[in-house]
C-alpha cells in the first residue's frame, strides 16, 4: 500500500519521468524495492556498526533520529553525483518506517 501511494503520488505524478533516489538501514528488502521503483540509485546499509561508532557522540538526540538523518544525507549525496535523467527527481531516504524520508 505504502509503495503504491508513492508510485501513483511521488513518482508517477502526472506521467513526468521521475529520476528516484533511494537509501535504506533495510538492506534485507533490497530487492523488494529494486523491484518496486525505477531507482536511478540506491544504497542498501546495516545501521549497526554506525551506532556503535556514533555512540555517545549526540547525547541530545536518540539513535532513531541520529539513524533517520544520516539517511537523509546519504540520499541527497547520492541525487547530487547523478547527473539528471529526467526533468522531475524524488530523493526518498524512506518510504515507510524501515527507511527514513522524503
Amino acid at each position: 500500500m505504502c509503495a503504491n501511494s508513492i508510485l501513483r503520488h511521488i513518482v508517477s505524478f502526472n506521467g513526468i519521468p521521475t529520476d528516484v533516489f533511494l537509501h535504506t538501514w533495510s538492506y534485507d528488502l533490497e530487492s523488494q524495492f529494486r523491484g518496486l521503483f525505477n531507482l536511478t540509485a540506491a544504497e542498501f546499509e546495516h545501521n549497526q556498526p554506525y551506532e556503535a561508532q556514533m555512540k555517545g557522540l549526540f547525547p541530545a538526540y536518540s539513535w532513531a533520529e541520529i539513524s533517520y538523518t544520516l539517511s537523509v544525507q546519504r540520499v541527497v549525496r547520492r541525487s547530487r553525483i547523478f547527473p539528471p535523467q529526467h526533468y522531475y527527481r524524488v530523493a526518498c531516504g524512506g518510504l515507510c518506517k524501515s527507511t527514513a524520508a522524503l
